[in-house]
């Protein structure tokens, strides 16, 4: 069984050639159903300043498609490289590096219930693989749909103890209502 840590990273390499740009909080999909959550209130965090970290503080909002929402707080904006913030109580952060001739994102989550491990990294994970297709311009598959098979791998993989939190309340409802 592996060890687990508050800190699982995740890297994709994307597409070398993009073919369209993601559009962060672009609304609900075809069909209706819409990403897990958008956040709100980020512009606050727009002004780009070349060459140098920002330390921010704005204040976040990410609000589910189920209609449950938590905070955040924006922490490092420095694009295009590195970008920290809260999301509830985990700590978020993404970094972008060359890598030959693409880009190398990393997500690290640090999770502040271990119980939640399993189910936050297949979460992360079927975002990160949603992203990659995107990029690449391929039609994404209904929200869940690979979360729901890579959970319990993430469960074997990281133990009971990681999966002792499952899905917020109301989400199978919530998918189930638009499919």
């Amino acid at each position: 069984m592996a060890e687990v840590t508050r800190e699982p990273v995740f890297s994709r390499p994307p597409p070398a050639a993009p073919r369209r740009r993601p559009r962060p909080g672009r609304g609900p999909e075809p069909g209706g159903r819409g990403p897990p959550s958008r956040c709100h209130n980020v512009t606050a965090i727009t002004v780009p300043m070349p060459h140098r970290s920002v330390r921010v503080t704005a204040p976040l909002r990410f609000v589910s498609s189920a209609g449950e929402g938590f905070d955040g707080q924006m922490l490092v904006f420095d694009p295009p490289s590195v970008m920290e913030f809260t999301w509830g109580a985990d700590l978020v952060r993404i970094e972008l590096r060359p890598d030959g001739a693409g880009t190398l994102l990393t997500l690290t989550d640090t999770f502040d219930d271990l119980g939640k491990a399993a189910r936050d990294a297949a979460g992360w994970h079927e975002c990160l693989d949603r992203l990659v297709g995107d990029l690449a311009g391929t039609p994404p598959s209904a929200w869940d749909d690979r979360w729901r098979p890579l959970h319990p791998v993430y469960v074997a993989s990281l133990g009971p103890g990681a999966s002792r939190i499952g899905p917020p309340p109301g989400w199978e409802e919530h998918l189930d209502s638009q499919a």
